[in-house]
């Protein structure tokens, strides 16, 4: 990333100016985080591509064989690999994120791969918010059936603050997951309809980017059922397979990435707002990087 001053991130700002703030740091990153999430993102692809293409064939009434067997199974176990990797991989591209936001990323970018103390404090954030899902999402669904706007704000309220929690702990992981959960919901006190108004322009501006790549998705699974004998030749299953990679890749380097520097950016917004009359110390984040000075 260029360099910027780190102060000027610590200072209060509109959602509009958070959002594209993160939204252009995110992009900047794509590289680097590419080059983490890349062969996992291959795995992926190439699984999808195999067993699609098995997929047609046994549609077209091909008898199954060894062979058949045998591939489906070996692309069901990279599946699976593949999908781990995709779960695992959030947590190396969010202590990157941190990093990046304090221009301070490990020399050797790959060391965000090797599991620090600070993995099992987002796994538990995770499974907290995990559990929160069905009952947030009835609440959501009803709001959505009663009055459109209270249905999005719920959603979206809960869609800012899994990230949000993720960058409050990775920013200073010696507080805990629970000195975490307070601090953040200690900070979002009035702040409610600012979180949801973020998490409403960071969703949308996603959802137009991916737009286009789903599209085409789209198009080629209704290509395969007006063209049956066109999808049999083999640009189609590397044409889906490689699309659903690219889509796979956007998720996490754009989608998850992008939205940990909006959520850093928010989260530094509101200190600001909470220290007016005690500016933030940065030596209490940064470093986190050097193995020495930080656990995360």
């Amino acid at each position: 990333m260029s360099t910027q001053n780190p102060q000027a991130t610590l200072q209060q700002a509109s959602v509009i100016d958070i959002v594209t703030f993160g939204y252009k740091a995110g992009l900047k990153s794509i590289g680097p985080i590419t080059k983490l999430i890349l062969p996992i993102i291959l795995m992926y692809a190439i699984s999808t591509t195999c067993v699609y293409t098995i997929s047609n064939e046994l549609k077209a009434g091909v008898q199954p064989g060894p062979i058949h067997w045998a591939l489906l199974i070996g692309m069901g176990i990279l599946s699976v690999i593949s999908w781990a990797g995709y779960v695992y991989l959030s947590y190396p591209i969010a202590r990157y994120v941190r990093d990046a936001y304090w221009n301070e990323t490990a020399e050797n970018l790959y060391s965000y791969l090797i599991p620090r103390r600070s993995l099992l404090g987002c796994w538990g954030i995770g499974l907290l918010w995990a559990m929160m899902a069905m009952p947030v999402g009835l609440v959501g669904i009803i709001g959505l059936l009663l009055l459109i706007v209270p249905g999005v704000a719920v959603f979206s309220y809960y869609y800012s603050m899994y990230s949000l929690l993720i960058a409050g702990y990775l920013s200073d992981p010696d507080r805990g997951v629970f000195g975490t959960i307070s601090d953040i919901f200690a900070l979002l006190k009035g702040n409610f309809w600012r979180t949801v108004a973020l998490g409403v322009m960071t969703w949308l501006i996603y959802a137009c980017m991916s737009g286009a790549l789903i599209g085409l998705q789209a198009g080629l699974e209704m290509l395969q059922e007006f063209s049956p004998s066109l999808t049999r030749n083999l640009w189609f299953p590397l044409a889906y397979g490689t699309l659903t990679g690219v889509i796979c890749w956007f998720s996490m380097a754009v989608g998850h990435g992008t939205v940990l520097f909006v959520m850093y950016r928010y989260l530094f917004d509101l200190r600001a707002r909470a220290q007016v009359a005690a500016p933030i110390d940065m030596a209490t984040y940064q470093g986190r990087s050097n193995s020495s000075t930080g656990n995360g």
